[in-house]
C-alpha cells in the first residue's frame, strides 16, 4: 500500500515525522499515526505503514557515514 505513495509525498511525510520527533512537545512516535491522518488525510492503515517505513529507515542514513 505505502509502496504506491509518490516519492515526493513520502519525502514530505518523512520530513514531517522528523520535525515532529524534534519538536519540544514530541509525542511518543508510535502515536504519530493520528498526526499523519490529520496532516495528510491518509487513512489509518496507510498512516501506520508510512510510520513503520519511517521508523525502519530512521538512523540508516547515519549508519552509512
Amino acid at each position: 500500500m505505502a509502496a504506491n505513495v509518490d516519492n515526493t509525498v513520502r519525502e514530505l511525510v518523512y520530513e514531517f515525522l522528523d520535525d515532529l520527533r524534534e519538536s519540544e512537545d514530541a509525542p511518543n512516535m508510535f502515536g504519530a499515526t493520528l498526526d499523519l491522518q490529520e496532516e495528510f488525510g491518509f487513512d489509518r492503515a496507510m498512516s501506520r505503514e508510512l510510520l513503520s517505513d519511517w521508523m525502519a529507515q530512521y538512523g540508516k542514513d547515519d549508519d552509512d557515514e
